[in-house]
């Protein structure tokens, strides 16, 4: 069964949805957050750093939305399996919460980008 793309809450539960987010990691409007992103793994190769996620706008977004710290499930290396990504779509309660706050908002995805105040 081929996977496709979808924006729906937790669907980065999917390992196939996290390939192909991985795969976009190249895309322009994504591309230098994710040499940021780098960057921060050389400077701190203790701390676990996670990707911006391509689904948002990336350089281009309007609007930064700064949450406090990575939940478990970003953690690509935790006992509970994450994507890697700070994403509205990661399988918790808490980005399923902001997927749909965000729909219910009417905010635009292409205009958003997520980050964290502790970013690892």
């Amino acid at each position: 069964m081929a996977m496709v793309l979808e924006d729906a809450p937790r669907t980065l539960h999917f390992l196939e949805a996290v390939a192909l987010r991985r795969a976009m990691l190249a895309e322009p409007h994504i591309a230098p957050l994710v040499a940021y992103v780098a960057d921060l793994r050389v400077r701190d190769p203790d701390w676990e750093f996670q990707e911006f996620d391509p689904l948002d706008g990336g350089c281009g977004a309007y609007i930064l939305f700064l949450l406090e710290k990575p939940g478990p499930m970003t953690s690509p290396t935790d006992k509970k399996q994450g994507s890697g990504f700070i994403s509205r779509n990661n399988d918790d309660p808490t980005a399923e919460n902001l997927f749909n706050f965000m729909v219910t908002a009417g905010v635009e995805r292409k205009r958003t980008v997520l980050w964290n105040v502790i970013p690892g």
